[in-house]
């Protein structure tokens, strides 16, 4: 993701984008572009993002209350890529 992209996004824009990377990412190796595990804290994507510890935890909360994402500890289950890619 280029900074200057991100920049400009809100805070769960860059959730989704950080999502979605990740989802080619793991195809692109061989696995499931749909559920995968997150490596990261909300601290950390946040320190990765931008935004604060907070805000990402209401991005993912947003998400799943919209039945886009499922998440289960350190397990994401993304429901509707094609949805999220727009």
């Amino acid at each position: 993701m280029k900074d200057s992209v991100l920049g400009g996004m809100k805070a769960g824009d860059r959730l989704i984008a950080l999502l979605l990377n990740l989802s080619d990412w793991f195809a692109k190796l061989g696995y499931s572009s749909s559920n995968f595990s997150l490596c990261m804290t909300r601290e950390e994507i946040g320190s990765y993002l931008g935004p604060k510890l907070e805000t990402v935890s209401r991005a993912f909360s947003r998400l799943q209350k919209d039945v886009l994402i499922k998440i289960n500890r350190k397990n994401v289950q993304l429901n509707n890529i094609s949805w999220l890619k727009q």
